[in-house]
């Protein structure tokens, strides 16, 4: 059960692009039949065109180009995001479970700032490394990063990811007073 985000960036670009051409084309269709000067000048635009040859330079740039940005929305449609949901060990119930990576980070960090001399903790889960960025309210860095990562060791057993990942904590230095 992994639930992975839709691509709604590339789909959106490509959309308002199409949106916009689609939009100029009949607002200068409307401007010709009314007698008016287009906004895109057909007959300009078909001059170019047949005055155009497959091995102009700015038709090969333009070619190109085009294709490149084809190509890579291709790979964004095509390549799996992050999940947004993380998949929970069953434990022998057959049932599928999952937690989503924003409350897995919440849980963590609220685990952590529950440790004395902790100030504030950022949390970030990665595919299989959860990172913690520890401010201390006081304290020695070095036992207080070990503390919060077994506190981080004993909440991920207690939540029971599918796979566990890999925990990394980095302690500022505490602030003189």
């Amino acid at each position: 059960m992994i639930r992975r985000p839709r691509r709604i960036v590339p789909a959106t670009v490509v959309a308002l692009l199409l949106l916009t051409a689609a939009v100029l084309v009949v607002v200068s269709c409307v401007q010709v039949l009314t007698g008016q000067p287009p906004v895109v000048p057909f007959a300009d635009l078909a001059a170019v065109g047949a005055q155009a040859t497959l091995g102009d330079p700015g038709v090969v740039a333009v070619s190109v180009v085009v294709a490149l940005v084809g190509l890579w929305l291709l790979l964004l449609a095509l390549t799996p995001g992050s999940p947004t949901v993380l998949p929970l060990g069953d434990g022998g119930s057959g049932i599928d479970t999952g937690i989503t990576r924003r409350s897995l980070d919440r849980a963590l960090s609220d685990a952590a700032e529950g440790i004395d001399g902790v100030r504030s903790t950022t949390v970030r889960s990665r595919r299989n490394r959860v990172r913690a960025d520890v401010r201390p309210a006081f304290g020695d860095p070095a036992q207080l990063r070990d503390r919060v990562r077994e506190r981080l060791g004993e909440r991920l057993a207690e939540i029971g990811p599918a796979s566990t990942p890999r925990i990394t904590v980095s302690v500022a230095r505490p602030r003189k007073t």
